[in-house]
């Protein structure tokens, strides 16, 4: 890729960034459930339109409950951040732990830079809604 490609890449990565930033805070501001809900459900929505999912559903990768365990994944990746309510994991910590977690479940190995942009996205929802398991 050219540089000026590149220079492209970023500037549309971080304006996609900035509206998900600006929809989430919309979304933790507006909501009436507790903030652990609303974070359960952002980041199953994260995970669920991530094209990795997208295909493993397609594709029927794990086997046949794959559309159980996408579902799964986005709970078990806020309960993992939950664990750590004052010191929520950064974005290479989520990518280790979803790269895992698909691994393990759906018989799949990811290449280094799949899980960045879904980590980035789950990383920004912690920051704008609120962390505690005291909310649960």
């Amino acid at each position: 890729p050219t540089q000026e490609s590149n220079t492209t890449h970023n500037t549309l990565h971080n304006a996609f960034m900035d509206r998900t930033c600006r929809l989430i805070k919309k979304m933790a501001s507006e909501d009436t459930r507790p903030p652990v809900d609303a974070l359960r459900e952002a980041f199953g929505v994260a995970i669920a339109t991530w094209d990795v999912m997208k295909t493993a559903v397609d594709q029927q990768w794990g086997g046949g409950d794959v559309e159980d365990k996408v579902a799964w994944l986005g709970d078990i990746v806020t309960d993992y951040f939950l664990e750590f309510p004052d010191d929520p994991p950064v974005t290479m910590e989520v990518i280790s732990y979803l790269s895992e977690a698909i691994e393990n479940e759906f018989d799949t190995l990811l290449e280094d830079d799949v899980a960045v942009a879904v980590s980035l996205r789950i990383s920004v929802c912690c920051r704008h809604v609120e962390c505690k398991p005291s909310h649960h």
